[in-house]
């Protein structure tokens, strides 16, 4: 286990960065990884190795739209990239990137503060379903990618899941693969992969969620707009905290080998997504 708090970090916040259970555990700003997210991790890890630059003499920069919790801005962080962040939340708790050396990081409140093309590998996790016009922002966000430069996404997988939890985050759509695919080939991405990430496990666990957790959620939350419902959804994680004493993370390592051999299917509820810039 590496401790995150000998890099100086201010003595009330507690990170941690535990690989082998999920990644990022912060006391602070209540985060740990819910069982969903340790599949998507392990998703979008496996894609990673296909898209990390090779034969470069400089450092790989890594740009993410909507970060949140700043959990996979780290995850690159610790894979030698200078990270930049962006989020519509102001109070996003990654201003730190939990305690990493501030020369490689930017948390920018801008896109105008970055130069375009100029980045070796763009991300945005569970953020293009929030846009009504996707492929516009598509177009937007690829314009800071370089050529030959590399794109990965998470997004929710096909319209029969549409449930609670939607609602609540503020979701626009969920995607069919097909549909997916069209919508990177349309606006300048070469499609690597699309991994159906978290089957068989993910299905059972957002059952449970949406039928009985969320719905209630929903109806205490239905007269928040659609913005603050998405910029909820990338923050708040105080529920998932509370339940991290219940999570069998170690286990959890095990399942995300067994999910690995559904990444071709198409029963899953989320895909991960490796596309390249032409």
């Amino acid at each position: 286990m590496k401790t995150l708090e000998k890099k100086k970090a201010p003595a009330q916040m507690i990170f941690t960065y535990e690989p082998k259970r999920g990644g990022v555990f912060c006391d602070e700003y209540k985060v740990a990884p819910w069982p969903n997210l340790i599949f998507r991790r392990q998703a979008l890890l496996d894609l990673l190795k296909m898209v990390t630059p090779t034969h470069t003499t400089t450092v790989p920069r890594y740009l993410e739209f909507g970060y949140g919790t700043g959990v996979f801005l780290y995850e690159f962080y610790e894979r030698g990239y200078d990270v930049t962040g962006y989020d519509l939340n102001d109070n996003a708790p990654a201003d730190s990137i939990f305690n990493a050396d501030r020369s490689r990081v930017n948390i920018i409140k801008s896109l105008d503060e970055i130069q375009k093309e100029s980045f070796d590998v763009i991300g945005a996790y569970e953020v293009l379903e929030h846009i009504e016009d996707d492929a516009d922002m598509l177009k937007q966000w690829s314009a800071y990618l370089k050529k030959g430069g590399y794109a990965l996404f998470t997004v929710p997988a096909r319209m029969k899941y549409w449930g609670a939890v939607d609602e609540q985050a503020g979701h626009v759509r969920r995607y069919e693969r097909r549909e997916l695919h069209d919508l990177l080939t349309n606006n300048g991405l070469s499609v690597l992969s699309i991994a159906n990430a978290g089957y068989p496990f993910s299905n059972f666990i957002s059952l449970v969620s949406n039928i009985i957790v969320h719905k209630k959620y929903v109806e205490d939350k239905q007269e928040m707009d659609l913005q603050l419902r998405t910029i909820n959804s990338g923050f708040e994680r105080s529920r998932e905290f509370k339940l991290k004493k219940f999570v069998p993370f170690r286990i959890m390592q095990s399942l995300t080998s067994i999910s690995r051999l559904f990444y071709n299917g198409d029963a899953g509820r989320v895909y991960a997504v490796a596309a390249k810039k032409m």
